[in-house]
């Protein structure tokens, strides 16, 4: 088993590292080429939308993955019990949707 370290989530962010979504893919990627054969990768949170991505865009890197943000994707939460944390961030987040 391998733990990965992105940029700022446990390890230093190097100079001219963006933090942006796409460098995140790209930081991973380049680190699942680094690792031996077959790979399961399991991704959370923040993570688990980066694993999603791999498992899309790059299919050939991986023999299976795993998340648990998946729900973010899932319109219909009526029957969803938030904790306290995730009704403020659902709220805020309904208000600034413009799309």
């Amino acid at each position: 088993m391998v733990r990965l370290c992105p940029p700022g989530f446990g390890s230093t962010v190097q100079p001219g590292f963006d933090c942006s979504v796409d460098a995140y893919l790209s930081w991973l990627v380049g680190e699942l080429g680094k690792l031996a054969r077959p790979i399961d990768l399991v991704g959370h949170d923040w993570g688990g939308g980066h694993v999603m991505r791999v498992a899309m865009d790059y299919p050939a890197l991986i023999r299976s993955w795993a998340t648990d943000m998946l729900g973010a994707f899932n319109p219909d939460t009526s029957g969803t019990t938030w904790r306290r944390s995730g009704r403020r961030h659902r709220s805020a987040s309904k208000r600034s949707r413009r799309w």
